[in-house]
């Protein structure tokens, strides 16, 4: 990456908040720091340790729960982006610019640990339940169309502080957590609703604050989302075989290339979970670094998607 490309995508890190803060301006290193720690200690986070990943009301403490999950791809996100960094920029870049580039990686570290902090308890079928409930009370507007991922950008954003502004967390975080940039209006065919209507506003006020089109994906969330997806396919996989839903033959068959290498060393099932972090997570991490180059070498790439379907 050209440090002119490095360049633009600096440019959407900021200490912008929708309040000021009370602290004032510290450089952006500080306000990455500091939503963070907003994040981390807030009860709307703990609160992720008692809703299920997948399996509901599991006595197994062995089996994920959203924050261990979210722990997790938190981890793969900050390696994902520091990949990126390490392959497109030089170390004289990194050293001179070592305050924004690491501000980077803790934004999207945090995005990772919030990017599923709006789902209610029991998941999608959770999800489901409110839309009926709504529907059966006969309520109209969005909430009929209620979804994680909205509820995260509100619950951060208003409900889960002492004001309108809610933890107060950056622009640029703020923006790194909305999967889906569009409300009930503007949805395109077929996608989810990605912000409730009485969110919009601020929405668009931290769109104003980084000079960033209304509508148009986030990189920095894209690179959050892959975190994620890594992160839920191997995970799912793991508590499978924790469950006893998928054994020793079910791997065989699908990973026959890793099986014989993974057997030859031990004849027990828990070496495998260490080692499909290096032969499994480890090369979709190097993938998805490969498949963001192209993306961030073109001049428009902050109108294209970093990783695109």
């Amino acid at each position: 990456m050209s440090n002119s490309s490095i360049s633009k995508l600096l440019q959407l890190v900021s200490e912008e908040r929708l309040r000021g803060s009370t602290a004032g301006y510290r450089g952006v290193l500080i306000a990455s720091e500091s939503d963070k720690a907003r994040v981390v200690n807030s009860a709307a986070f703990r609160r992720l340790q008692q809703k299920a990943q997948v399996f509901p009301l599991e006595p197994n403490a062995s089996v994920r729960t959203r924050l261990t999950h979210s722990i997790e791809v938190s981890q793969i996100g900050r390696y994902l982006t520091q990949k990126i960094i390490e392959k497109f920029v030089s170390n004289d870049t990194s050293s001179k610019r070592y305050n924004e580039l690491t501000a980077l990686v803790n934004i999207v570290e945090t995005a990772c640990l919030l990017h599923d902090i709006g789902n209610p308890p029991f998941g999608h079928l959770g999800e489901s339940a409110v839309r009926e409930w709504c529907r059966d009370i006969q309520l109209a507007g969005d909430v009929l169309h209620f979804d994680g991922n909205p509820q995260g950008f509100r619950l951060i954003s208003f409900l889960a502080g002492e004001d309108r502004f809610g933890l107060n967390l950056s622009c640029s975080l703020l923006l790194s957590t909305i999967k889906y940039p569009w409300d009930v209006k503007n949805r395109p065919i077929d996608k989810k609703v990605g912000i409730f209507d009485s969110d919009v506003k601020s929405y668009e006020e931290c769109c104003e604050r980084l000079n960033w089109k209304t509508g148009k994906i986030f990189p920095l969330m894209q690179i959050m989302d892959i975190a994620d997806e890594i992160a839920y396919s191997m995970s799912d996989l793991e508590d499978g075989l924790e469950k006893g839903i998928i054994d020793d033959e079910d791997l065989k068959n699908e990973f026959d290339p890793f099986f014989s290498e993974i057997t030859a060393k031990s004849n027990h099932i828990k070496p495998f979970i260490a080692f499909k972090t290096a032969i499994i997570i480890k090369p979709a991490i190097k993938q998805a670094t490969q498949r963001s180059r192209k993306s961030l070498i073109a001049k428009d790439f902050l109108d294209t998607q970093i990783f695109p379907v």
